[in-house]
């Protein structure tokens, strides 16, 4: 046997070793993981009563039309002016009540069945878009969610006295209007023979999440 022979040979064993003997490379798997963030609601839903110049506080006077006699009511008229700051992403169907206590001067008393809505108006919304994305706020109709916003404003003919909480505006779901006005007109029917005096009722808004929709 030759020496080339025999060195070709024996490189080419080494060679089939090292084959044999070294491991296979190790197939990288990578990694995975999640990633998570809480997520909080931002921004206000609030009403509170205003001035028809959208300024606070909003105290309300009504104005005597006619004075009570012995024989025949009195009546005084005024409106309620409604601010809202609506500055949710996301908010839920609202809507938006009125309640009232009796108007009370000392021992002397107007009870809150007198006390009633006439008229409401188109609310002005800074934001506006319709049924979504941005929740529209509006105007009910006595008392109940309508069908749509004409006429404006609009005379209520039912379920007009607060005797309970009256629903008055309403907002859809959806992202919120900004700065919104509303106004409510309203009467007092001031009772036969009832004494002079300053008269006194407490007013209270507050929104109420619902479901209903037109």
């Amino acid at each position: 046997m030759s020496i080339k022979k025999s060195l070709a040979g024996l490189i080419a064993g080494f060679a089939l070793l090292g084959s044999i003997a070294a491991p296979a490379a190790l197939a990288d798997t990578g990694d995975s993981t999640t990633g998570s963030v809480d997520v909080t609601a931002g921004g206000q839903l609030a009403v509170t009563f205003c001035t028809e110049t959208a300024t606070s506080p909003g105290d309300f006077v009504l104005q005597q039309d006619t004075a009570p006699s012995y024989y025949a009511p009195g009546h005084a008229s005024g409106s309620l002016y409604l601010c809202y700051l609506d500055t949710k992403a996301d908010r839920p169907h609202f809507e938006v009540e009125v309640s009232a206590t009796a108007f009370a001067s000392g021992s002397n008393s107007i009870a809150a069945s007198n006390f009633m809505v006439t008229t409401v108006y188109n609310v002005v919304n800074e934001h506006y878009d319709s049924h979504g994305p941005i929740g529209e706020i509006g105007f009910m109709d006595n008392d109940h969610w309508p069908n749509s916003q004409n006429p404006n404003p609009r005379t209520w003919t039912a379920n007009r006295d607060f005797s309970v909480p009256r629903s008055v505006n309403f907002g859809y779901a959806g992202i919120g209007t900004g700065t919104s006005f509303g106004q409510v007109g309203v009467e007092l029917v001031i009772p036969a023979t009832t004494a002079p005096g300053h008269y006194v009722s407490n007013l209270t808004v507050s929104i109420v999440p619902t479901t209903e929709v037109p």
